[in-house]
């Protein structure tokens, strides 16, 4: 069983290489665990083994920070090709609405607002030849 931070520091004769091979294995976790029981200064241990764990600490947290959170990539990807799909979006109706003419409109409301005519079809009936 591994040995926990408080087990280390609690066995009265520190081992240099045991601390520092315990420090290079160490989790994160238990990093922040060694430097938290270190720091409440229950246990005497030498600045050298606190700076040691320190060190291993900002090199596994900047290690961490260098990797991308799996979301962003992909986010950017999606934002890429919707950004694109908008653009063509806006380009074929930009196309579709200037090749048509307004006529249709205008001629719609034309009809609407043209008074009635007066001039009957032409009657079939043989009565109107002359």
């Amino acid at each position: 069983m591994r040995k926990t931070a408080k087990d280390l520091l609690s066995m009265g004769v520190l081992d240099g290489d045991e601390i520092r091979a315990w420090i290079y294995e160490a989790t994160t976790d238990e990093l922040e665990d060694f430097l938290r029981v270190a720091s409440l200064g229950e246990y005497q241990i030498p600045q050298m083994f606190f700076e040691d764990a320190r060190a291993a600490l900002q090199v596994r947290l900047a290690r961490a920070a260098l990797k991308p959170h799996w979301s962003i990539t992909p986010n950017f990807f999606v934002a890429v090709i919707a950004g694109l799909a908008t653009l063509a979006g806006v380009v074929i109706a930009w196309i579709e609405l200037r090749g048509r003419s307004p006529a249709p409109a205008n001629h719609a409301i034309q009809e609407k607002n043209k008074p009635a005519s007066t001039n009957s079809p032409p009657s079939l009936s043989p009565k109107t030849k002359q």
